[in-house]
């Protein structure tokens, strides 16, 4: 059992030997699997943490104060501020080797963790707010938020050394009005979906 963390949990992430958890308080916490002893704790963000996410050398939060940080791993100052534009929550963010995604209302933007600066443009992905993305080798999966598209949406994801860049693939649905409020993808392709107090799908797709 992991203790120490008083305030509602809104993200969660599990990678390498660490846990990493994301609460009300703003504050970023890690704990190893191996010991359940907390690792680090840090302090940044001004509000609500809703997300995070756990690469081989940092852990990235997201948070209702519309930045996206990154921290070390264990103790130590915060590596960079990822900031977005200032008219919302950025909600979630995934990554997968050296790139990192972050979603903020209908969009999402790629980022370097080498350099901590945006490799794409502002990139919208939906009708309504994105609520869930997962980056999976060169497939994101981002999932709907709202009345207006209450989908999962599958996307090709394409680097250069200039511009990260993205097509649809696909369009999910399954989970009728209801809001999708997880989406992740494997490396064999298949989807997983969770939508609003309703089931879980499972989902094999094929370019």
């Amino acid at each position: 059992m992991f203790r120490d963390n008083k305030a509602p949990v809104f993200g969660l992430a599990v990678s390498g030997g660490l846990v990493a958890s994301g609460s009300e308080d703003g504050a970023v916490r890690l704990w190893s699997t191996a010991t359940h002893a907390r690792v680090a704790v840090h302090w940044g963000h001004a509000a609500t943490v809703m997300s995070v996410a756990l690469s081989e050398t940092c852990v990235l939060s997201t948070s209702e104060d519309a930045t996206a940080m990154a921290w070390p791993l264990f103790d130590g100052k915060r590596l960079a501020v990822m900031r977005h534009p200032p008219d919302g929550t950025v909600s979630c963010v995934s990554t997968h080797g050296r790139l990192a995604v972050t979603s903020q209302a209908q969009s999402v933007i790629f980022w370097s963790l080498d350099t901590f600066k945006p490799v794409s443009s502002r990139i919208v992905v939906h009708d309504g707010a994105t609520y869930s993305v997962h980056l999976c080798d060169k497939t994101l999966v981002t999932g709907s938020w709202g009345p207006q598209d209450p989908c999962t949406k599958v996307w090709q994801v394409t680097e250069t050394a200039a511009i990260t860049t993205i097509q649809c693939t696909g369009v999910l649905r399954g989970h009728g009005s209801k809001d999708v409020v997880g989406a992740a993808s494997s490396a064999d392709g298949f989807v997983v979906t969770v939508g609003e107090l309703d089931r879980l799908i499972v989902w094999k797709h094929t370019v």
